[in-house]
């Protein structure tokens, strides 16, 4: 009873912040102009955009099955397209437990080993983002000839991560060599070691990076697509970013708020123009969650429809 209620007040919590968040967006923006809106979500971007998401999903897929030792192509996909629609729409990442729920009820695989797996392939994801975020920035100052630099935000921004990942990399240092006795980095520790035994590490690592490079480009394609004036580079070093910030625990729902305010924050400090920037922004959130939805309930058909027949091979 205390956990149901638990639910409901993050979950008001969250639609209360959501609301909050994007009225003083717009009060000080200004904007919500739904004609301008719906104007950006024509046949040829929700096409594209599709065809991009199947590939992101298609790639993913095969990480998860070399990850869970898995050859069900179909039923994994849709595991995915679930999950990843409760992860977007459930605050506070809580759709993180559906990835570990659903391969336990689908593929018998017990929540230890799941809870072990999902670890490794967050830690991959993360040292790839960053991996990625750093690439996009040196190319983003040498193609831009410097002139990035100029901007007040931008060096403060990178000496932030650099200071998080260095104060990282003593941490692990004190503990390795002196022994400190912290119990989180023995967990990431331990998590480090369980690495070394998992198996298609190189594999998995080729994935992830196609994955994360895929899904930058679909934000990237979005931007372009409703007229957002910035280099691949730039775009794709303020995804990185974007991304890093959304695993905050804290979380709105679909992200609806904090998606907004981020994004029209980094093109501001980008020097994109402020006309009209809040419903560009909110256009490609919705472009990005229509197949999100779509493909979230179509899944969950699917899903439904096995554990119903009781057969692991009707398709």
């Amino acid at each position: 009873m205390e956990k149901i209620v638990n639910n409901k007040v993050k979950l008001l919590v969250s639609f209360i912040s959501t609301i909050v968040i994007l009225f003083f967006l717009f009060k000080i923006l200004g904007g919500f102009n739904v004609e301008r809106i719906q104007s950006y979500f024509t046949i040829p971007v929700i096409f594209i955009s599709l065809i991009i998401y199947l590939l992101i999903k298609i790639t993913n897929t095969y990480r998860y099955n070399l990850l869970f030792n898995q050859k069900e192509f179909f039923k994994s996909i849709n595991i995915l397209f679930f999950s990843n629609f409760m992860l977007t729409v459930i605050p506070f990442r809580l759709g993180e437990i559906s990835y570990i729920r659903l391969f336990k009820k689908h593929y018998n695989i017990n929540y230890s080993k799941g809870i072990q797996n999902l670890i490794f392939l967050r830690i991959c994801d993360y040292i790839t983002i960053c991996t990625l975020m750093l690439i996009s920035f040196v190319f983003m100052i040498y193609l831009e000839n410097f002139e990035i630099l100029k901007n007040d935000y931008i060096l403060p921004i990178l000496g932030v991560f650099v200071l998080g990942c260095s104060i990282l990399i003593v941490l692990f240092v004190i503990e390795i060599k002196i022994g400190l006795n912290s119990k989180f980095i023995n967990r990431i520790l331990s998590y480090i070691s369980n690495i070394k035994k998992t198996p298609n590490k190189f594999h998995l690592v080729i994935l992830s990076f196609i994955y994360w490079f895929l899904r930058f480009f679909l934000g990237i394609y979005l931007f372009w697509a409703v007229g957002i004036n910035l280099s691949f580079f730039s775009l794709f070093f303020i995804s990185t970013l974007m991304i890093l910030i959304s695993l905050i625990p804290i979380q709105t729902i679909a992200g609806f708020g904090i998606f907004e305010g981020t994004w029209t924050t980094a093109f501001l400090i980008f020097g994109v123009n402020s006309n009209n920037i809040l419903d560009i922004v909110l256009a490609v959130h919705l472009l990005g969650l229509i197949n999100i939805i779509l493909f979230g309930i179509i899944s969950y058909v699917i899903l439904h429809t096995l554990i119903q027949n009781k057969s692991d091979r009707t398709y």
